[in-house]
Parts: structure tokens; sequence; C-alpha cells
């Protein structure tokens, strides 16, 4: 079985000829641009020989590597950029803040190192965003008064040197008439209000409603209610609730798409081939990254992990058609040199490398509860097993039933009570002979010398009696 390849997005580069993790290079372009420690970008540029064309490009999400250093106020990347030849007037084209350009996200961080550069390299002020706000209408409520009159004269002088009177409205481009969001915003420029004036509305200095650093805090959300309706109602003590997300189960489909990379992941533990097990958790994180799911799924993916590490072992010497000897692999070493792969990875490889660490652990704290993606594991397993017992395919059988006791034996309490009496009923239910069925499932226990085995071996024992599941005790973990 061939392992799937990941499909992150456009701008993938998986470097698989060196052994390196698929990195999201427009994700980490915008990231390092943003980077406060002036090493990190031209490394990057360099690495990924970043030309001019991605360096401006905002088909990403919107943005180019300018407006994020702008925004966050990393000068020597804002000069290291222009140095290099970027357009200092590249639009943003996400629908709440189309038409911003690098100036605009440095004015509305009150940026006023990267604003004075990006005057002093001449970035265009004549810019009307799609909510109304020109450079100089948010500078009124965000800088000095300095800052304000020197973006007014430069206004001037731009409409003189492209031949327009000062105080005309030509050469100006207002996104808010060709991309609006329709949204109401604040700092809105007077000279661009494509609505009429309210008696709520407050003017100064030709700014219509200007902000301040307090209300800022929230001010979309009470401007636009109807586009905020994630909030709850008012609890009593009038504090706003945030409820849960909604807890998005797996599909079966998607379960079996599981199964089918979890059995590749053990395939890989067997044969000793770390850069399989890496690009195949990659796989099963994307499908577990875009689910709403309540409990840590990462942990349960590090349990799993620990699952198919001994099975790995254990299903080699299940198959007594084998004369090959069982190869012994050092699962800890193993999945320390798969971390080394998540060494630069974007997100992705990040959320497997804690998948990674945690599954190495040698302790854990154990619960009395399943989660929701191990309730679903369960539930495939007893699948799994009556489709093998359905065929007399025994040996997987055995494997299923002790993929069960595996995850239960992470868990503290009785557990194995109730196991045992679901176990009775699973076997009674076929139209196999319940002894015969137990003595095949029994000889793979005693080829199999280990702690799930002889769990297993108990379970099948106390099975064959319901009356005697009553007596059954979890035995301790060893210390």
């Amino acid at each position: 079985m061939k392992v799937p390849t990941t499909n992150l997005g456009v701008g993938i580069s998986s470097n698989n000829c060196n052994n390196n993790p698929p990195v999201n290079i427009p994700k980490h372009l915008r990231k390092v641009a943003g980077s406060k420690n002036p090493e990190v970008l031209p490394a990057f540029i360099k690495e990924h020989s970043i030309t001019l064309t991605d360096l401006d490009d905002t088909t990403y999400d919107g943005r180019c590597a300018l407006h994020m250093a702008a925004w966050t106020g990393a000068i020597e990347n804002v000069t290291l950029l222009l140095d290099m030849g970027v357009n200092i007037d590249t639009i943003a084209t996400r629908t709440h803040n189309y038409g911003k350009t690098p100036i605009f996200f440095a004015a509305t961080r009150s940026r006023v190192d990267v604003m004075n550069l990006l005057l002093d390299r001449c970035a265009n002020v004549r810019i009307v965003n799609n909510k109304g706000q020109s450079v100089y209408s948010i500078a009124a409520s965000h800088f000095a008064s300095s800052m304000v009159e020197r973006i007014q004269q430069i206004e001037k002088e731009q409409q003189l040197q492209d031949g327009f009177d000062s105080k005309s409205l030509e050469g100006w481009a207002d996104y808010r008439k060709s991309h609006s969001d329709g949204c109401i915003y604040g700092d809105l420029d007077l000279r661009f209000l494509d609505r009429p004036l309210t008696d709520e509305d407050v003017v100064k200095d030709n700014i219509v409603n200007p902000t301040t650093k307090k209300s800022r805090k929230g001010n979309f959300a009470r401007n636009n209610p109807h586009l905020t309706d994630w909030r709850q109602p008012k609890s009593e003590q009038g504090k706003t609730k945030r409820l849960p997300p909604t807890p998005e189960f797996i599909s079966e489909e998607e379960m079996k798409q599981l199964e089918e990379l979890w059995y590749l992941v053990r395939v890989a533990l067997r044969e000793n081939d770390s850069w399989c097990i890496f690009s195949t958790l990659l796989s099963i994180v994307q499908l577990f990254d875009g689910k709403k799911m309540n409990s840590s799924w990462a942990v349960d993916c590090a349990s799993r992990l620990k699952l198919e590490a001994i099975m790995s072992g254990i299903d080699q010497r299940s198959d007594k058609q084998s004369d090959a000897p069982p190869v012994m692999t050092n699962i800890s070493s193993l999945l320390s040199e798969a971390t080394v792969f998540c060494g630069n990875g974007d997100r992705y490889a990040v959320l497997v490398k804690r998948i990674l660490v945690k599954a190495r652990e040698t302790t854990s704290v154990a619960s009395t509860e399943l989660t929701i993606y191990e309730a679903q594991q369960l539930e495939q397993f007893w699948k799994d097993s009556e489709t093998a017992m359905k065929s007399e395919n025994y040996n997987e059988m055995f494997l299923s039933l002790l993929q069960i006791v595996i995850v239960w034996d992470t868990k503290t309490g009785q557990w194995m009570y109730d196991l045992a009496k679901k176990l009775h009923s699973f076997l009674a239910a076929s139209n196999l002979s319940v002894d015969h069925v137990i003595r095949e499932i029994h000889s793979f226990c005693d080829y199999c010398d280990n702690r799930p085995s002889t769990l297993l071996r108990k379970l099948l024992l106390k099975s064959i009696d319901e009356d005697d599941t009553a007596e059954i005790d979890t035995p301790q973990h060893s210390n």
C-alpha cells in the first residue's frame, strides 16, 4: 500500500530528496517577514530561492511579505524588502482589508519608524481602502500631529506631480467604491464618505467617527453585530460567554481512511522506516486538524502510535506461517529519528512532532473515560473482529481483539468486567463454535508473550462463562 501524499495547498515544497518535511512556502514567507529577528528573512529567501514575484504575491491569504513586515513593525525586514525592489504599494485583497497597502498596515499599528521609512520611499498616500479610510484618516487617530501634517503635505505633492489640483479627488484610488465589504467602521475620510452624515456621526478634522486606542477594542463587533453571531447571550452576571464548538465526529469513510493510514504506520515501524512514519503521520494530522474535536486528538494519536508500536512486533510473531524470525525494533530510537523530519516544518509538522514526543513518553496520566476518537476506534476494532471471525481468519481476529485490550489497558478502573461481558455476548452471537474460536485465539496469545496477550487470554477464559465475569480484576502494571 502506498503512503498517501500530503496536500497542504499551493506553494508547498516537499524537498523529499533531502528527507526534509513539506514546507508551506507562502505561509512561512509571511511569518518570517513579520519576524523581529533580522537574520530570519534573508536566510529564508536564500534557502528557498524566493523571487520578487514571490515576495509581492498575495494569492495565499491576500497579503504579501511587505504587508506583514509593516504590520509587525519589523523595520529591518521592511528595509530589506524595499532594497530588493518589492512593490511598495501592493494592495491587500482580503475581504475586510481590500485596498490596504503596506503603509496602511503600519498606520493601523502605529509603527512610526516604518511609516517614516515608507513615506521616505515615496509610498502612495492617495488610496482609500474598502472600509472608507485613507492613510491620513487613520494617521489622525494613531499618530502625533507632526506625522499627520507630513501625510497631508505628501498628498498635495503627489497630486501635483501627477498633474492634478492639490484639492481634487482625481488621481485617488477608492476601493470603498469598488470593493466595499458593507461593514461600518470608524476613522472614515469625509472626502470619500459613501453615505449621508447622521446625527450620531462625530466629525473632526474631516475624519468621521475618529477612534481612540480604547474605543478601537471591540469596535468592529459593536458596529457590526450581524457579523459576530459567535457571541452568545449574556449571563446573569452580564458577562459574555462563548460556548464551545459543537464536536465534529469522524465519518465512517474518514475512519476507514485513518485505519489504512495507521496500518501504514505499523508497517513503517516494523520496517524501521522513519521517513514513512513521519509522512504518514502528516496525512493523519491533516485529517484531524480540520475537525472540531473537543478531546485532545493529538494525545489520542500518540496513544494510537504506542498501540501500533506494540502491534508492529506482535503481528510478526502471530504469523505462524512465517519462518523468518521477528525483527525487534528500538521504537523509541525510531520515533526519535522521525522527529528529526519535523525540524523546519509548518503547523502540520509541529503537530506530528508533538505526537511523536508524546508517544515516546514512558509515563502518562491514566483516565477512566474514553475520548471521542478512542470510542470510534474501539467500535471499528469490534467490527474488524466480527469480520475476521465470520471469515474464520483467527490471526486478524486476534490482532483486532488485542487492539481493543491495548486501548482499554490505558484506562483505570474495573474495565475488564464490562469488556469480558461484551466479549461473551460477542462470541455467543456467532454461528461458530465458541470453544473452537477461543482455542484458536488462545493459541495466538500463547505465541505472543506480553502483557496485552496475557490480558486477552484472561478475557477469553472468563468470557466462556458470563457468571465468572464478576470475579475479574484488572492486573496492575509492573513497575
